[in-house]
């Protein structure tokens, strides 16, 4: 009996501080972002776009927003489990930007984001077809 009081205190002590903590969701990486966009805005018309995303087994199952700021609209839809995202349904556009140019590129500031649990990490870029990057991330200021 006195044995099991000493140690109920130390596994007590041990499961508190020996659980692993939360990891964090990293934020979408903008060199994982592909745009496919279906049909280019034209005189003042939307066009449409669709998101797809690398895999990175961190996101895997998370639910991914992608959110168009620049117009107020998206798409909701589930990474895979290896945390690859396939092409969403269709979203608004109405600017996209110049892959030639990306610092002078007009494209809709589109947010990625990607909820697992309670906890949700968000990237900002500027929507240009194709493979996006770092360069094309939306401006803080």
């Amino acid at each position: 009996m006195l044995r099991a009081l000493l140690i109920a205190p130390v596994l007590a002590l041990c499961f508190g501080a020996c659980a692993s903590p939360t990891v964090p969701v990293p934020p979408p990486n903008p060199e994982s972002m592909v745009f496919d966009i279906d049909e280019l805005p034209t005189d003042g018309a939307r066009g449409l776009a669709r998101f797809s995303y690398d895999g990175d087994v961190d996101n895997g199952g998370a639910i991914v927003f992608v959110f168009n700021r620049t117009l107020g609209e998206g798409v909701i839809t589930t990474a895979e489990p290896d945390g690859t995202v396939l092409p969403t349904a269709p979203f608004p556009v109405g600017g996209v930007g110049d892959d030639a140019d990306q610092e002078a590129m007009a494209g809709d500031e589109i947010i990625i984001s990607f909820e697992i649990e309670d906890q949700v990490s968000s990237t900002c870029v500027r929507i240009a077809a194709g493979r996006s990057s770092f360069a094309a991330r939306c401006n803080t200021n």
